[in-house]
C-alpha cells in the first residue's frame, strides 16, 4: 500500500513537468515515445529505489535513492507554479483567439535548431512558458539542494520554559531534553547522530526523552539507534516511546532493542520522577495510533494514567493530534511526528492541513510542545524547518 501511494504521488507530481516539457520544447514532440519512456522510468525510480535499498544496503543504492527522492521533491515544489503557467498560457491563448489573432511568431528571435517548433520559430507563449518554467525548476532545485546538503544538518537547540502547576520547589528548574523523529536509517547514520546528539549534552538535562519514530523502516538500524540513545547521559536517564515509523519497521523489534539497551520505554504506562522530591512528577507515555494496525493496543490514556498520584503530569505522545484527547488531563504533552512541515517554501503548507505543526500550543489549561524532529521522512532535505533538540525547563506556575 505504501509503495502504491509513493508510485501514485510520483506520477501525479511528474505529469505537469512532462506536459511542460512538451509545450515549452516543441522539438521533443518528435520523440514522444522516448519521452514517455523516460517519464515512466523517473516515476518508477523512487518506489523501486526504496525497495532495493531495504534489501541491498549499499552506498550506491543510497545515493540513487536520495537523488530520486530529491528529484521528486523538486517536481512537487514546481507543481503549482507549472500548473499556474499552464493556466496563464491557456488564458492568453484564449484571449488571442477571441481577438482573432494567432500567436505571433518570433521570427526575429535567434534560437537554436533544437529549440524551434515544426514551423521553425517559437511563439511568444512558448517562449514565456519555457523561460518561466526554467526559472521555477532552477529555484526548486536550488532549494532542495540546500535542504539536502545544509538544511537537514542545521541542528538547533531550542529552549522552552514551561509552567507546571503544583511543581515541587525541589524540582524548580528541572530540565528535560527532547529528541524526536530520529529516523535512523539510510539517511541518518552515525555521523548525523553524533552531530545532532551533541546538542543533548549541551543542554545538560536531568532527563532525556525520545518521542517516537526512532527508526526509519529498516530494522537493521535498530541496534545503532538503541546504542545512540543509551550512550546519552542524564541524571534520570533516557525514556522513549514508539512512533508510527517504528511500527512500520517492526514495533516489537524496536521495543526489544530499546529494552536490551536499557532505555526505558513507556507503552500506555507511567512512573513517578523524583518521588522523594515533594511528590515528584508523573511521566506517562502512550502507544502510537499505528500500534492498533499492527496488533498492539494503540493509545490508551486511561491506562497510562491509571492510579497516578496527585502530582504534575507530563505525557509523551508521538503524534500531536492526541492533544485533543489529553488536554485538560495532563499539564504538558511532548510530541513530534510532523517535522515542522520539513519542507516549507516561503510558507508552511502543513499549517493549512494540520492543527498542530511545531512549537507551543496552549489549550484547556494544558501545554503542548511539538518538536520539529531530528531526521527526515521521505526526501533527505529540510527547508525552513531546521532539525531540533529541545531543552525544556520546568518552573512552578
Amino acid at each position: 500500500m505504501r509503495t502504491l501511494f509513493i508510485l501514485t504521488l510520483s506520477a501525479l507530481c511528474h505529469a505537469p513537468l512532462y506536459a511542460w516539457l512538451m509545450r515549452a520544447f516543441p522539438r521533443l514532440r518528435r520523440h514522444r515515445r522516448r519521452m514517455i519512456g523516460v517519464f515512466v522510468a523517473v516515476v518508477l525510480l523512487v518506489p523501486i529505489g526504496r525497495i532495493v535499498i531495504y534489501r541491498i544496503d549499499s552506498g550506491f543504492a543510497r545515493v540513487v535513492t536520495a537523488f530520486a527522492m530529491a528529484e521528486m521533491l523538486v517536481a512537487i515544489l514546481a507543481l503549482l507554479p507549472l500548473l499556474l503557467l499552464r493556466l496563464l498560457g491557456s488564458i492568453g491563448q484564449k484571449s488571442n483567439e477571441e481577438n482573432g489573432d494567432d500567436d505571433e511568431q518570433l521570427d526575429n528571435v535567434s534560437v537554436s535548431a533544437h529549440d524551434v517548433n515544426v514551423n521553425g520559430a517559437l511563439t511568444r507563449r512558448e517562449a514565456f512558458e519555457r523561460a518561466a518554467g526554467l526559472v521555477v525548476l532552477g529555484a526548486s532545485s536550488s532549494a532542495v539542494g540546500y535542504g539536502a546538503v545544509k538544511g537537514r544538518l542545521d541542528f538547533r537547540l531550542e529552549e522552552v520554559v514551561v509552567k507546571l502547576r503544583g511543581l515541587p520547589k525541589a524540582l524548580e528548574g528541572y530540565t528535560i531534553a527532547q529528541v524526536s523523529d530520529l529516523h535512523v536509517g539510510m539517511f541518518v547514520g552515525e555521523a548525523e547522530l553524533r552531530k545532532g546528539l551533541a546538542f543533548v549534552e549541551q543542554a545538560k538535562p536531568d532527563l532525556i526523552v525520545a518521542t517516537g519514530d526512532l527508526v526509519d523502516f529498516d530494522a537493521r538500524y535498530i541496534p545503532l539507534m538503541a546504542r545512540a540513545l543509551s550512550d546519552l547521559r542524564a541524571r534520570d536517564g533516557v525514556v522513549a516511546i514508539l512512533g508510527n515509523h517504528d511500527y512500520y519497521t517492526n514495533g516489537d523489534a524496536v521495543l526489544a532493542g530499546l529494552v536490551n539497551a536499557k532505555v526505558r520505554t513507556l507503552v500506555n504506562e507511567h512512573f513517578v520522577l523524583r518521588p522523594n522530591d515533594g511528590g515528584g512528577i508523573i511521566l506517562a507515555g502512550i502507544d502510537d495510533f499505528a500500534g492498533a494496525r499492527y496488533g498492539h493496543e494503540g493509545p490508551n490514556l486511561d491506562k497510562a494514567l491509571a492510579g497516578v498520584p496527585d502530582a504534575p503530569r507530563i505525557l509523551l505522545a508521538h503524534q500531536p493530534q492526541f492533544f485533543k484527547d489529553a488536554r485538560g488531563r495532563v499539564d504538558l504533552q511532548l510530541s513530534g511526528h510532523v517535522h515542522g512541515g520539513q519542507v516549507n517554501p516561503i510558507i508552511r503548507p502543513a499549517e493549512y492541513v494540520l492543527r498542530y505543526v511545531a512549537g507551543r500550543y496552549e489549550e484547556s489549561g494544558s501545554t503542548m510542545w511539538v518538536n520539529r524532529g531530528f531526521g527526515t521522512a521521505g526526501p533527505p532535505a529540510r527547508l525552513g524547518s531546521p532539525p531540533e533538540i529541545t531543552r525544556i525547563v520546568l518552573v512552578s506556575g
